[in-house]
């Protein structure tokens, strides 16, 4: 993989990380419900069709999801030899332990389930797209004999 690439990919973890970390430990979970409230209503704009299905379950669902993608991708950049499967556990692993940080220290929020379920698929997606552009950027060298 080009060593700038490297660089770059292991600056945006390290700028999203911190951002990520400012988003899930906030004290009071009004940034949360405002971005869910937010999403919805751009959702419900751009597709009014699709107004009966979203509801903020969902989008908070959505939004937990994405919100790992960047986290896993950027990762397998920074670290290739850990295989997407690992990156899928260190996802689950983080989100229990955001989850649980939440429950114990942070008593305005509130730990939920879906949560880790949404952390960890977002953690897959992240991790599947990030072998994908590693299998590309990192392709055997064929030479004619």
């Amino acid at each position: 993989m080009p060593l700038l690439l490297r660089r770059v990919s292991r600056l945006a973890l390290i700028v999203y990380t911190l951002l990520l970390l400012l988003v899930v430990f906030q004290p009071q979970p009004e940034l949360a419900v405002g971005s869910v409230e937010v999403a919805r209503e751009a959702v419900v704009n751009a597709v009014p069709a699709a107004a009966p299905h979203v509801n903020d379950v969902r989008i908070e669902f959505l939004m937990n999801t994405i919100l790992f993608v960047p986290l896993t991708f950027l990762a397998s950049l920074v670290w290739p030899r850990v295989r997407w499967s690992e990156w899928v556990v260190a996802a689950f692993v983080i989100s229990c332990s955001i989850e649980l940080f939440q429950a114990v220290v942070l008593d305005a929020r509130s730990a939920q389930y879906p949560d880790v379920v949404s952390n960890t698929l977002g953690g897959l997606v992240g991790a599947v797209l990030g072998a994908g552009v590693l299998r590309v950027l990192v392709r055997p060298r064929h030479t004619d004999v």
